[in-house]
């Protein structure tokens, strides 16, 4: 369900689209297709975090034996990727690799997210991107940590200036609201700053993998940002 509109204005929506795993046995089509025809409705734009494609291998990984749990080889799930996101590629407005596409780059040079792009014609981003959207700023990226808060205290350390960090890869479905103070330069002036720590979510249901690694279940779905035109960011965890 779409938004309510603020004073005369339709909101707009940003959909983090992450670890989809298109092609893993696991991958639930049915939700994915969901938000795909939910975005074509609202005109949401959106920006592919990373793991769109499962990208099972069975040489040059720790996960050696993946392959047998995808029932698509590589290039049908490109070939599927690009089916999927056509009807809504000019609302793509960024493109971030994740960890599942590194293990064909690692093995043989070709990033299989980056030829999905190419045949879009839209603009990949490599391992991270700065984002202007509306009135906020954005740092994205997979992600390489498997706990939940390094990965975040690792962009505060290195980057000044965004309003939210979207990260994905641990499939957690969550937002956490910080404040930094931040002094003027050449002043003695105090303000704060709020900053959205958000984890982006998944399409992959309890994977075999997953369980037995003894991960906890997670929620599915994608988080979703809104601007409703009232000049307040709104961040939520599944469809609006």
């Amino acid at each position: 369900m779409a938004g309510k509109q603020t004073g005369g204005k339709a909101p707009r929506f940003l959909w983090l689209a992450s670890c989809v795993h298109i092609g893993e046995e696991s991958h639930d089509a049915k939700l994915f297709a969901q938000y795909l025809s939910w975005a074509q409705r609202t005109k949401a734009d959106i920006v592919i975090m990373g793991d769109l494609l499962d990208t099972g291998l069975c040489i040059g990984t720790k996960h050696i034996g993946s392959v047998w749990e995808n029932n698509l080889n590589p290039d049908e799930q490109i070939d599927r990727a690009c089916t999927l996101l056509t009807p809504v590629k000019k609302q793509i407005i960024g493109v971030v690799t994740g960890n599942h596409e590194l293990r064909s780059e690692r093995v043989t040079s070709i990033n299989p997210l980056k030829q999905v792009v190419l045949r879009l014609g839209v603009d990949y981003s490599g391992p991270s991107k700065v984002i202007r959207w509306r009135k906020w700023t954005l740092f994205v990226a997979h992600g390489t940590s498997g706990n939940l808060t390094s990965d975040f205290r690792k962009v505060l350390d290195g980057w000044e200036g965004v309003n939210v960090i979207a990260l994905a890869h641990v499939h957690h479905l969550m937002t956490q609201t910080i404040v930094r103070f931040v002094v003027e330069e050449g002043s003695a002036i105090v303000k704060s700053r709020k900053i959205h720590l958000v984890r982006t979510g998944n399409f992959l249901k309890y994977a075999k993998y997953a369980a037995l690694a003894l991960h906890s279940p997670t929620d599915t779905g994608s988080a979703i940002l809104e601007d409703s035109g009232s000049g307040k960011l709104k961040i939520h965890l599944g469809l609006p």
